[in-house]
């Protein structure tokens, strides 16, 4: 993702990927505290979640 961002260029993909790094452990924080209100789910399990369904999507794009 952060390659279709910031293109070829190392100077553009590498805070393209630390920004999505950041966005996307701190939306699985929120996700992980808020779920279930009285208790938190570990953030790992969330981020392995969004990180499934990725790689799902990406191998489901690359073989038809």
């Amino acid at each position: 993702m952060a390659r279709s961002f910031g293109g070829v260029l190392h100077g553009r993909v590498l805070p393209a990927a630390a920004a999505l790094g950041a966005a996307l452990l701190l939306g699985s924080d929120l996700v992980a505290r808020t779920l279930l209100a009285p208790q938190e789910l570990p953030v790992g399990i969330v981020t392995a979640s969004v990180g499934a369904c990725f790689v799902i999507a990406m191998v489901l794009r690359r073989h038809p």
